[in-house]
């Protein structure tokens, strides 16, 4: 194993340079979101990546007409090179 590690919230070190799958903890991914503020943090309140994505699947579980708005917003976006368009 390399030197170069990052620890995680649950106290395990995680290898990026190395990663193994057996490495990675969901609790230490659901902690890492539910700390990342979105939209880097210019929003009047606290809003987390965690609080995002489950607002975004519960909309998306009940309204299945959500799942192809997405797609055309992703799209649409300019400067983002990397999502392409269909």
């Amino acid at each position: 194993m390399s030197e170069h590690y990052v620890s995680t919230y649950l106290g395990n070190r995680f290898y990026p340079l190395e990663p193994r799958i057996d490495d990675i903890e969901i609790e230490d991914i659901a902690h890492g979101l539910a700390y990342q503020c979105r939209f880097n943090g210019q929003t009047n309140a606290f809003y987390s990546v965690a609080q995002h994505s489950l607002i975004v699947a519960w909309q998306v579980i009940r309204r299945p007409a959500a799942r192809g708005a997405a797609a055309r917003r992703r799209r649409s976006l300019p400067g983002r090179p990397w999502l392409k368009a269909a």
